[in-house]
């Protein structure tokens, strides 16, 4: 029996990105392509949920290379709740019921050896990356693909920065090519970041997958842990 969102009529069907066992080559040319049409990103129609906080009304746009804001609020009349973003130049972070309100911020070009990065962990460039806007670089080290459980294909990549190797495992759906879940590892082996995506949608006019539920917790486990789903409604793409 086919699951219920491939039985609607109003969702077209996404292609079938590989017919057989793919290639480390296969999978990187599938995301990358997907990614690779999306320049621009908007929802004003998405759900924030955290713990200790009620359901917040969120509003998320994104135009590359670096521009990203995700701005969320519980009604208009009592104000915004959360502001995260990015520019050509810096990143930001500030939440109204942090213990210490305050407004983090960073140089993109400064970040990596700053202590800006023991305060913000991760950059929101790889809170992007959650919502399956990952690229594989050719000229990174990847493993080959490993079979996981079910129809899922999980590769290894290790990305350099200036404190040495992070690297990065993500898994893919074996049969469409979306990125189902992703975690990111420090040079130290330390998990910073971990990402599952679901509920995937195909939009034909664009020619694209996306998901519309991502769980994300960023540094499991540690003292600046942080988690959210963001649930979403619909995308504007490319209209921004």
């Amino acid at each position: 029996m086919r699951p219920a969102w491939l039985r609607s009529n109003n969702t077209p069907l996404p292609p079938q990105a590989f017919a057989s066992a793919p290639t480390l080559d296969e999978i990187m040319y599938a995301v990358n392509a997907n990614t690779d049409r999306i320049q621009q990103l908007q929802t004003e129609s998405a759900t924030l949920n955290a713990e200790g906080m009620p359901a917040l009304k969120a509003d998320l746009a994104f135009a590359r290379p670096n521009r990203f804001r995700l701005r969320a609020e519980l009604f208009q009349f009592t104000g915004r709740e959360l502001d995260l973003g990015s520019n050509d130049e810096v990143f930001w972070f500030w939440a109204r019921r942090d213990t210490q309100p305050a407004i983090y911020y960073a140089r993109h070009s400064q970040y990596a050896t700053s202590g800006a990065r023991d305060l913000i962990p991760v950059e929101p460039s790889r809170l992007l990356d959650s919502l399956g806007l990952i690229r594989f670089d050719p000229a990174d080290r990847h493993d080959p693909p490993v079979p996981r459980d079910g129809d899922r294909l999980e590769v290894r990549s290790y990305l350099p920065t200036p404190r040495g190797d992070m690297t990065r495992v993500v898994v893919v759906d074996g049969k469409y090519g979306w990125v189902l879940e992703q975690h990111l590892y420090d040079s130290n082996g330390q998990l910073l970041l971990t990402a599952k995506a679901s509920k995937f949608r195909f939009y034909q006019m664009d020619g694209v997958s996306l998901p519309h539920q991502i769980d994300v917790q960023v540094t499991p486990g540690q003292p600046s842990q942080m988690a959210f789903e963001v649930d979403v409604n619909s995308y504007l793409i490319n209209r921004l």
